[in-house]
């Protein structure tokens, strides 16, 4: 949580990393790992230590990551494969530019579309989050999220509502407009989560049935 933590961030050194790979290999016989920062490649000349780390090691492994469409690389995707990554998410969230603008995502469309093909292109499956009820949304920019996402031609994708977490400036900008619910019925990685946040055009029973639609029928078309 940036409110609560700040805009900094602390990381490990790569021969750290790898120690604690060997041992969890060495240890309980690891095969797959997923690193869990939100941006992976934040930082491409640490990202690109880690993989020759890695490499360097001779660990037998495969990995996941989080990663932005805007700092990524063939190079570095070459290095990554290299590595052991299999798959990389992308924080997508929407296929309206206003929609990403609204939320200071700072990429273009065609960024996506460039980065999940040069992704695949190196041999790693590319993943899409995306979300709905996000400031400005109605319908027709659902619409165009769910035409979007699916153009993309992606490995894996998951759809899920706008929570804005208190603290956030996407809270602030929700509750100059919204009554404040009770945050005790906000689960945050429960399939029986609340909406949070509502409008007219889209009320909780509309955004649950067209999020609920969206993934099942993403996961249906890539069996």
């Amino acid at each position: 949580s940036k409110s609560v933590f700040g805009h900094r961030y602390r990381y490990m050194p790569p021969k750290n990393v790898v120690q604690m790979l060997t041992g969890l290999v060495d240890d309980y016989g690891i095969k797959d790992i997923t690193f869990y920062d939100d941006e992976f490649t934040i930082d491409q000349e640490r990202a690109t230590y880690l993989c020759d780390a890695i490499i360097d090691s001779g660990l037998d492994i495969t990995f996941t990551c989080e990663s932005r469409v805007d700092s990524l690389s063939l190079p570095l995707l070459a290095l990554l494969k290299d590595a052991g990554c299999r798959l990389i998410y992308f924080g997508i969230e929407s296929g309206n530019q206003s929609i990403l603008n609204s939320l200071n995502k700072h990429i273009n469309l065609q960024q996506v579309r460039d980065t999940v093909a040069m992704t695949q292109l190196a041999g790693i499956q590319a993943a899409g989050y995306f979300m709905f009820g996000a400031p400005g949304e109605t319908k027709e920019t659902i619409k165009q999220t769910i035409d979007f996402s699916r153009s993309l031609h992606l490995d894996h994708a998951q759809f899920s509502i706008c929570s804005p977490m208190p603290g956030s400036k996407l809270f602030d900008i929700y509750t100059r407009t919204h009554e404040v619910k009770n945050w005790n019925e906000f689960q945050y990685l429960s399939k029986a989560n609340k909406v949070m946040f509502t409008t007219d055009e889209l009320p909780a029973d509309y955004l649950e049935k067209v999020t609920e639609e969206a993934n099942a029928f993403y996961y249906e078309a890539v069996k």
